[in-house]
């Protein structure tokens, strides 16, 4: 079972020990408190967060991050609507599959037509927007050349820019059209960008969580090894004892992230996916870092020309979601107020928070102070086995007071619903509640107990929350009074 989880459509943090270990082991590390000697319970839950903490900054700080976040939030919202239309798919049966087996029936009259044509594109579009996130996430398919993989990147461009109401125009190129879309790493059958954004935060809990404390827990290096099974993992990483090498390998990963792929960039030229997508970014500069006499040497774009400098720029600079996009239907309903306002809508607060994130690493990059150091900027919740832990202290560019903080809380709540049960229905799971249930029970906890100011109920039970949230989800695609 996975210790952690982060997931990149969502401001929270999973971390499957309890908030009690993570808290005493602070206390530990400060010299305060009573433990004595930290417990393998204690080390798992002090490294998964760390870990947690070093996905979400990674995706919450860099180009790659935004045009992830866009497709995952993109795939929800349609799946949404696709198991309105059709109902959920029998077990085993991707949605994608699921609809295009059934039948919508004989139009009858042309706003039927405009009905059946609309949601036959969306499955095309779905099913295009999960095949490239799975050639991006885990790897491309063998047998799959880059110039078909950057046509599959030019279509999920479209969509995005129609869905997200953008007008830029550029195309993803190659280099070399014949040439396999797949990176080859040693040791490695597969590589993709969950391979990278791994790597970044075990390096991350090398060079800063354990190297924080292993002088007073002497045997936590030897432990960390076992666990994480690091030298077997990464051994194409070389010695994960020198700390300049790894350095080097966190550099590479955050460049990895950092290319023009992201719709919203105004660019002139188009841009090849050698210079745009993080696998293949990560491996045309992997040679410079692993050479020592390279390793602080500044890396560049592989490709001459692109405009790798510039993207943060920007990105800083450019409308991240235009006026009749992802909330242009709250917009022609008369809601647009309260759906891209942060301090009640979470969609709206993440596109803030990029925005913001994306300032901060510009002014960063032309010398200024940051105001804050970035890896410490907490999600808006760790969900722990035990407790919900909420950070509100660094909410971005808003004041927020308790009221609107609950509000801002349930919707991410409802969010997290709605991302967990399109992701199970689109590979065709079936839609394990209960465990989701139980995985959010601490967060209604603590909503109903610190927030309920801001909750659309007034009550002191979970449960009743849940309830609520999960009545709501059902509601939204069953029509109200469903019981299913």
């Amino acid at each position: 079972m996975s210790q952690g989880i982060y997931r990149t459509s969502s401001d929270i943090i999973e971390v499957s020990d309890r908030w009690e270990q993570l808290l005493e082991f602070r206390h530990w590390k400060n010299g305060r408190g009573l433990l004595t000697k930290p417990t393998d319970a204690h080390l798992r839950a002090y490294f998964t967060e760390a870990h947690e903490h070093m996905h979400r900054v990674d995706v919450m700080t860099t180009a790659f991050g935004l045009l992830l976040w866009r497709i995952d939030v993109t795939i929800t919202a349609d799946a949404r609507a696709l198991v309105r239309q059709f109902g959920p798919p029998p077990a085993g049966t991707p949605l994608v599959e699921h609809c295009r087996r059934a039948s919508l029936g004989a139009p009858v009259g042309l706003d039927q037509v405009r009905t059946h044509l609309m949601v036959h594109r969306t499955v095309d579009e779905l099913d295009r927007l999960v095949r490239f996130r799975a050639h991006l996430w885990s790897g491309a398919t063998p047998g799959l050349t880059r110039s078909e993989l950057a046509a599959e990147g030019n279509e999920v461009l479209d969509i995005l820019r129609n869905r997200f109401d953008l007008t830029t125009g550029w195309r993803f190129t190659t280099l070399a059209p014949e040439a396999p879309a797949s990176v080859s790493v040693p040791h490695r059958r597969s590589f993709g960008t969950v391979d990278i954004l791994e790597r970044s935060a075990t390096i991350w809990e090398r060079v800063w969580a354990l190297a924080s404390i292993e002088e007073r827990c002497p045997r936590t290096l030897q432990w960390w090894l076992d666990w994480r099974d690091a030298r077997n993992r990464y051994r194409d990483m070389g010695d994960l004892n020198d700390l300049v090498n790894l350095f080097a390998h966190k550099r590479l990963a955050l460049f990895a992230l950092s290319g023009p792929c992201d719709p919203a960039l105004s660019l002139d030229d188009d841009v090849p996916i050698e210079a745009a997508l993080p696998a293949m970014r990560w491996a045309s500069s992997r040679a410079a870092v692993v050479h020592p006499q390279h390793r602080l040497d500044p890396l560049e774009n592989p490709v001459a020309g692109a405009p790798d400098t510039e993207v943060y720029e920007m990105l800083a600079s450019a409308t991240l979601n235009g006026q009749y996009g992802l909330f242009g239907n709250a917009e022609r309903a008369g809601n647009g107020a309260r759906a891209t306002d942060p301090r009640y809508s979470y969609l709206a607060f993440v596109l803030r928070r990029f925005h913001d994130e994306f300032t901060q690493r510009t002014r960063v990059e032309a010398g200024g102070s940051s105001v804050r150091n970035v890896p410490r900027i907490n999600p808006l919740v760790s969900l722990f086995d035990d407790v919900c832990v909420v950070h509100l202290t660094e909410v971005i560019g808003v004041d927020i007071g308790r009221r609107e903080s609950g509000q801002l809380l349930f919707s991410l709540l409802m969010e997290y619903i709605h991302q967990e049960l399109a992701k199970q229905n689109v590979s065709g799971e079936t839609p394990d509640v209960a465990r989701l249930w139980r995985r959010l029970r601490p967060m209604a906890c603590r909503l109903v107990t610190d927030f309920h100011d801001g909750l659309p109920v007034r009550t002191e039970d979970p449960d009743e929350l849940l309830g609520l949230a999960f009545y709501s989800y059902a509601a939204s695609i069953y029509g109200p009074g469903s019981a299913r």
